[in-house]
């Protein structure tokens, strides 16, 4: 009787244990996009499964704060960093990521700029391979595809404007993450009709008042605008109203730090006075 018992006993564990584990891997190969909070920059982890990407590596001087927390979420190697343009605060940490994590490629964009051969020989010295980037190339992994859809033209006057676009789906949520771009840029993605609705934007070069234009959010309709920002400089109140004016929620890294989507919800890493709370991305 004690041996059926405990049979029985066992029999039920492992079936709990069946249901927690197949929970938990589950839960893993859902696709998540991490905005790390590197102040006035921009450094984004997207994840599928055991694929890590990058999108730009912040500042130099934020190095580490993007190594810990990588390491934090259990990352030691990086399948891609995707390089949006050549100004600093998107290629300052390329050095040093390259040195302390395994990466398999750097993306890069093919435009001539005045610090592309800084970061081309910061690359080489470390031996990792380079794909260049042009509009049309895509990003493609489970749940994941996005396609660069900009620049369109080459602006030999604003590198900003030379900004790669992403446009696509992450875990089935549409997003665009729109690097540095400005009006210029703005303005040659809707003439060729390239943009479409997208439920979270990566609101360009930190909230400054230089792009995310009346024409180009009523093109692409966001639910959600993620601000990269220290708070310093910006963002800026005028951009700030334009999304205000359509009801789009704003999420910045300077009022949330690290913000996590996944799962359709979005979280945030800091302790604040009104802390996220399982805030549903399709309204």
């Amino acid at each position: 009787m004690k041996q059926k018992i405990l049979q029985g006993f066992l029999l039920f564990f492992l079936l709990v244990m069946s249901t927690i584990n197949s929970q938990v891997f589950a839960n893993e190969k859902i696709p998540e996009v991490h905005f790390i909070d590197v102040g006035q920059s921009d450094c984004i982890l997207i994840k599928s499964g055991k694929k890590n990407y990058l999108l730009d590596t912040g500042w130099g001087y934020h190095s580490s704060r993007v190594i810990s927390y990588l390491q934090y979420n259990n990352i030691y190697k990086i399948d891609g960093i995707i390089l949006t343009h050549y100004h600093d605060d998107h290629y300052g940490g390329m050095d040093m990521m390259l040195k302390s994590m395994k990466v398999n490629k750097v993306y890069l964009p093919r435009h001539e700029a005045k610090d592309k051969q800084k970061v081309l020989n910061c690359i080489n010295k470390n031996k990792v391979k380079i794909v260049w980037i042009k509009k049309g190339w895509k990003l493609k992994a489970r749940g994941v595809y996005l396609e660069a859809i900009g620049p369109i033209n080459n602006n030999l006057k604003n590198e900003n404007n030379n900004s790669i676009v992403l446009q696509g789906k992450v875990d089935n949520i549409n997003y665009l993450f729109a690097g540095d771009c400005e009006n210029a840029e703005e303005k040659d993605m809707i003439r060729e009709g390239l943009l479409k609705k997208c439920e979270v934007l990566k609101v360009s070069h930190h909230g400054f008042n230089t792009g995310t234009s009346d024409e180009f959010l009523d093109t692409i309709k966001p639910s959600v605008a993620i601000i990269t920002s220290n708070g310093m400089y910006s963002p800026q109140d005028k951009l700030l109203n334009r999304l205000k004016s359509r009801n789009i929620d704003i999420f910045t890294t300077k009022d949330y730090g690290n913000l996590i989507i996944k799962n359709k919800k979005i979280k945030s890493t800091r302790v604040i006075k009104s802390i996220l709370k399982n805030y549903d991305i399709k309204r």
